[in-house]
Formats: C-alpha cells, sequence, structure tokens
C-alpha cells in the first residue's frame, strides 16, 4: 500500500497541516489520504520497528525534498 508521508521541518499542528494539504489536493480526481509528522519526530521514529516512518525509511520513496536533491529516503540519505 502507498500512503504518502509529509516530512515538515517544523510543524506546529499536524491537524492543521493535515487539512491545509487535503484542501490544496481538492481538484486531484481521486481520494489521498495524508500522514503528516515533523521532522524530529520522523527522526526519531524511523529508528522504530513497524512504525510508519520505520517503513518509509527501508521502503519509501522521496517525491520531492526541498532539502536535499537525490532520491533517498530521508534518513538514510542524512546519515552520516
Amino acid at each position: 500500500m502507498r500512503l504518502p508521508l509529509v516530512v515538515e521541518p517544523e510543524l506546529t499542528s499536524r491537524y492543521s497541516e493535515m487539512v491545509r494539504l487535503q484542501k490544496a489536493l481538492r481538484g486531484v480526481l481521486m481520494s489521498v489520504d495524508l500522514v503528516v509528522t515533523s521532522e524530529s519526530r520522523y527522526d526519531e521514529r524511523c529508528r522504530i520497528p513497524g512504525t510508519l516512518e520505520f517503513t518509509a525509511c527501508l521502503e519509501g520513496l522521496v517525491l520531492h525534498d526541498s532539502l536535499c536533491s537525490d532520491l533517498r529516503p530521508f534518513c538514510l540519505s542524512h546519515a552520516t
């Protein structure tokens, strides 16, 4: 199953950001479920087996990353 995971550098309200993104996607002809998280929460949870972030880190595909130009998952592309 493909589930869009949006990782924001700083996030004050996950709910408000999900609402904003859903409104931006209103013109899309299919329903899209989004999961929004902060960068710090993603960094913590991408190391915990069984979490969405862990699976995204191992199997995910970055569709757009404003911080880097490669297409590797965030926690792999920043691990050094």
